[in-house]
């Protein structure tokens, strides 16, 4: 009986983990998708979560009198953080992305 139920709670908690990465993945490609529209500057309001999400992400520089942005660590750590994470697009609309918003500190977006 014992068995059983720890076999069952770790199968549960690898359903959990999967799912869990699953939803990171589908997370991942619905911001790419929503960055990869052919208009700049505007995006459905349901894209608005996954956007923010990726302009969250920033890196700064610790410099002696102030803290200042740092364009090229954040561009790296957004490409590491949201677009390699999904694996079913193509690497020219991850580089796309990339190029066009990785470096920017704020969204560029307004959602309709």
């Amino acid at each position: 009986m014992t068995r059983t139920i720890k076999s069952l709670f770790v199968a549960c908690a690898a359903v959990t983990a999967l799912s869990a990465a699953a939803q990171e993945a589908n997370e991942a490609c619905a911001a790419l998708l929503c960055m990869s529209s052919p208009s700049e500057s505007s995006a459905p309001h349901e894209c608005k979560p996954y956007v923010d999400a990726y302009f969250d992400i920033r890196v700064y520089k610790k410099g002696t009198f102030s803290t200042a942005y740092d364009p090229v660590r954040t561009a790296a750590k957004r490409y590491e953080t949201i677009l390699e994470q999904c694996g079913d697009a193509r690497q020219i609309d991850r580089d796309r992305v990339h190029a066009k918003f990785g470096h920017l500190q704020y969204s560029p977006f307004v959602f309709n």
